[in-house]
């Protein structure tokens, strides 16, 4: 095999992952699991400390913390 073909493998195995990781982002409803980007409410992670929480709901009283939803999202993106 050369480094083309090789080259060419591997982006059509990673084109395949990007669709497989939107078919699971979708499927599992996270895709509004986070309502601002970069970022998930305000931060690079979700928020999981107590505090972190209290100030992503009052940033965002329409979109309340879905944690279960919100990684998948942020790993697709």
């Amino acid at each position: 095999m050369t480094r083309k073909q090789f080259f060419y493998l591997l982006i059509t195995f990673y084109a395949l992952f990007v669709v497989m990781l939107g078919a699971y982002t979708r499927l599992s409803d996270s895709g509004l699991g986070c309502p601002d980007w970069p970022g998930c409410y305000g931060q690079i992670t979700v928020a999981s400390t107590s505090t972190a929480i209290q100030k992503a709901n009052s940033l965002y009283p329409n979109a309340p913390i879905e944690q279960r939803k919100a990684w998948p999202e942020m790993i697709h993106r």
